[in-house]
């Protein structure tokens, strides 16, 4: 994530002080979207899609479908070619980096013959903010990354995109997560800029922040954690209702990836849980076990993802 000087220091040092009196805040009173469903928080309903569902429109799921069944293998030069592959990148932060290397070896082991080949063009220490700023290089360094791992930008046609925002800490609710909004439409724009072949972003929120107490990290704890499940609901439902400069015409088709924020060690009504052992001790990169954790999680979504081409996505992957 990028080290800003804090604008508030006041703020600062109320942060730094919750976080020194919540350092095992293992959960907070607020519930997953996906189990929050017709539900309300402060007057907003959850559930992943408009109107507290957890399952698209018809509609945006003809459009990802559509997307889905035009990847092919393709070469360096972008162009058809059986020996070539589909590349799935995946962009955000640090911890982004480090579920999809997590991801990437679980798939080299389970599909090692599928054309699909997982890479991470992550950039640790850069968060939504430095994606949009020029001087930061990071679509540089992506794009170098991506090259040193013997691929090319016109072979990215799949996209997983984990990231937060440094800068918006000290709004409230909802205005925290409207204003992330337009920093996402802006990294959409810039992947599908760099990457001609781009099919579909799957966009996930981040893991649970209540153990943040890092004290460069600080803005990204709770409830800015789960504020950020929040803006990337929003973010879809702007492709599903074609807001302006949100449309399918605008920037890539969207779509949410796993959804990674839980409550804790609460967890949601799946099981799924984010302890105190799978964060580190500043709270902000998982642990060994958390990076499998994700990681794992972020496997599964691709294999179990409607749609995918079954050529590209071996059944017997699990």
């Amino acid at each position: 994530v990028v080290i800003k000087p804090f604008p508030n220091p006041v703020l600062f040092l109320l942060l730094l002080m919750s976080a020194c009196r919540h350092e095992t805040a293992e959960s907070h009173q607020f519930t997953p979207l996906y189990d929050l469903g017709t539900s309300t928080f402060q007057g907003f309903p959850g559930g992943l899609y408009p109107e507290g569902t957890n399952e698209p429109p018809l509609s945006h799921t003809q459009a990802i479908v559509t997307q889905l069944s035009m990847l092919q293998p393709l070469n360096t030069a972008g162009m058809p070619d059986t020996s070539g592959n589909v590349v799935l990148a995946g962009f955000g932060y640090s911890t982004a980096a480090m579920t999809t290397t997590a991801a990437a070896r679980l798939w080299e082991d389970s599909c090692s013959g599928s054309a699909l080949r997982i890479i991470s063009a992550a950039q640790g220490g850069m968060d939504i903010n430095s994606m949009l700023d020029t001087p930061s290089g990071y679509w540089e360094k992506a794009l170098e990354q991506i090259t040193m791992l013997g691929y090319s930008a016109a072979q990215v046609q799949l996209v997983w995109l984990s990231t937060g925002d440094m800068q918006v800490y000290d709004q409230e609710f909802p205005q925290q997560a409207l204003s992330q909004l337009e920093k996402y439409r802006k990294v959409l724009q810039l992947l599908q800029q760099h990457f001609p072949n781009l099919r579909l972003v799957w966009v996930s929120d981040r893991a649970y922040g209540g153990y943040i107490t890092n004290k460069q990290a600080l803005p990204l704890r709770e409830p800015a954690a789960y504020y950020t499940s929040w803006a990337v609901k929003w973010l879809i439902e702007q492709q599903i209702l074609e807001q302006p400069s949100f449309g399918y015409q605008d920037i890539p088709c969207i779509d949410w990836g796993p959804t990674l924020w839980t409550n804790g060690a609460i967890g949601d009504s799946k099981g799924y849980t984010w302890n105190r052992s799978d964060a580190d001790e500043g709270g902000i990169h998982p642990t060994e076990a958390g990076k499998w954790k994700e990681g794992k999680r972020l496997f599964q979504f691709i294999v179990n993802y409607p749609g995918m081409p079954e050529w590209l996505c071996p059944s017997t992957a699990q």
